[in-house]
């Protein structure tokens, strides 16, 4: 699989703090063990270790972390609205 550098860095830079650990925890439920360290290294845009299964859970779990702020930005502004 050939992934560039430059989305691999805007992966990361889409991932919240802490991710790493949650991406560990899913790929240990789908009988695929990583280490942290892999993990991290396979996220970092300078270095080739690019694993496809890492990357995947990567992009889930940006998608998820999205579709939750939107979430909270909606109920937010419905609050908002309803104070005026």
């Amino acid at each position: 699989m050939k992934v560039r550098k430059e989305s691999v860095a805007e992966l990361k830079k889409q991932l919240p703090h802490g991710s790493a650990k949650v991406i560990k925890s899913r790929l240990e439920k789908n009988d695929r063990p990583f280490t942290l360290q892999y993990i991290y290294r396979c996220l970092n845009s300078k270095r080739p270790d690019f694993n496809p299964f890492i990357i995947s859970e990567a992009i889930k779990l940006v998608r998820q972390y999205a579709k939750k702020v939107n979430s909270i930005e909606k109920r937010i502004k419905k609050i908002n609205n309803a104070s005026v």
